[in-house]
């Protein structure tokens, strides 16, 4: 179960610190495997219990993340980094195609990719210990308000581990959460037809149903508004329209991100509401390349 969070600008700015420290010893970790393909046993531990105790004794971890308090989250990003290795394919042994086939340097090894500050998802993996009433690493931010949960004060859902996720300024928070689903049978069927006007159109054997009628007008609307946006961010060039272009990017990554939660919110309303109320549903074969 997910939830929108809304921090404090102080607690934000701990938060952002949190990120930072997991991607950066994510990183560290994975330049370790890359570069060694795979870490010296420490003990009789193995696997990624083994290489997060190699990493915490090799001293690599930088002082700033070590001072943040915040080692269990830092041992979290150390196990990820190795079990994304871990799965990593080998490099193939030759690159390129046809003509311009080359041998592979690094034929056979495991090359794992390294996180960005520039990616979409940044997350956070917390242990099921660290979430408390509300807060996360309540010894670190307890001298700050807590954060504002949508829909509620602070979420109760606190039986495993909990993941916090920065993703284009915003803040959402990841609950495990087991569901006892009870099947129910309505004896139901409706037949859907995909549309352009409208979304979609059904047919349960008494009544027509139109999903989304006329929602598609204001997406066109937003999208029409987007490529004006583009035009207008290729036409600003130079350093004089630097400024200009840094704002038209963040308007046109806004705008995305509007036009992406209304066609998600389309998309979960009307499975929803079909899945509660009717048991067989028919789709129609779109194909398209035999209209006429």
């Amino acid at each position: 179960m997910s939830y929108r969070v809304y921090p404090s600008k102080e607690l934000e700015k701990i938060w952002k610190k949190w990120v930072s420290a997991v991607r950066k010893v994510y990183n560290i970790s994975i330049e370790q495997l890359n570069r060694n393909q795979g870490y010296t046993k420490v003990g009789k531990k193995g696997g990624k219990h083994g290489f997060r105790t190699w990493l915490k004794q090799s001293g690599l971890i930088p002082q700033w993340c070590r001072d943040l308090n915040v080692s269990k989250i830092l041992d979290n990003a150390s196990m990820e980094a190795y079990t994304a290795w871990k799965e990593t394919a080998k490099q193939p042994k030759s690159v390129g195609k046809g003509k311009n086939l080359l041998p592979n340097p690094q034929a056979g090894l495991k090359i794992a990719k390294f996180r960005s500050v520039r990616d979409h998802h940044l997350t956070i993996q917390f242990d099921p210990t660290a979430y408390k009433a509300g807060r996360w690493m309540v010894s670190t931010t307890k001298h700050l308000p807590k954060p504002e949960f949508k829909g509620q004060d602070f979420c109760v859902l606190t039986d495993g581990s909990t993941e916090l996720t920065y993703n284009k300024g915003r803040w959402f928070a990841h609950f495990p959460v087991e569901f006892d689903i009870e099947p129910t049978e309505t004896k139901k069927v409706i037949a859907l037809d995909p549309g352009v006007r409208t979304f979609m159109t059904g047919f349960d054997g008494t009544d027509f149903l139109e999903f989304a009628n006329n929602d598609f007008q204001r997406i066109a609307k937003l999208c029409s508004h987007l490529d004006k946006l583009k035009s207008e961010h290729d036409k600003s060039k130079g350093r004089t329209h630097k400024r200009r272009r840094y704002k038209l990017r963040i308007a046109m990554e806004r705008l995305r991100t509007k036009i992406r939660s209304l066609r998600t919110e389309l998309h979960k309303q009307v499975a929803s509401f079909l899945a509660r109320n009717y048991d067989v549903i028919v789709l129609p074969t779109f194909e398209t390349s035999q209209m006429v």
